[in-house]
């Protein structure tokens, strides 16, 4: 009987394929309906690859308001621009976000802003990288 089958070098699998069990067992292959090309293998269980996303350098304007929209944050931007005091400092932060056509996740001005409306350097990272996949 044709059963999936995946083909595993160097505990890993390298592809899928349909054949006759008997023919796959001469081949060392593993019938299984489970096993991805990429999981490693372990002789019983199948792991998936950890995918480590990295944080973008820069996201668009649209991707940064959606996200912070998302995090239910984006009113609070302007509320925190109005509450900056110095006159200087709150002029050029309002330029910032409001011209902005690209935000960078190292620049000052969206250090400060992040911070201001509660997000921490792990939280601003995990916001970058969900907004990169909007």
């Amino acid at each position: 009987m044709v059963k999936r089958s995946v083909i595993i070098e160097n505990g890993k699998v390298v592809n899928v394929t349909f054949a006759e069990e008997e023919y796959a067992f001469e081949r060392g292959w593993v019938v299984s309906d489970i096993g991805e090309i990429g999981d490693s293998y372990n002789g019983s269980v199948f792991t998936p690859p950890v995918i480590e996303l990295k944080v973008p350098a820069v996201i668009s304007r649209r991707q940064a308001k959606q996200e912070l929209y998302a995090l239910g944050k984006l009113a609070l931007v302007q509320t925190k621009i109005d509450d900056i005091v110095d006159i200087a400092e709150k002029m050029d932060t309002q330029i910032y976000w409001d011209d902005a056509t690209e935000f960078r996740r190292d620049h000052p001005t969206l250090i400060a802003l992040a911070t201001a409306i509660g997000l921490d350097t792990a939280q601003t990272d995990a916001a970058f990288i969900s907004a990169i996949l909007r």
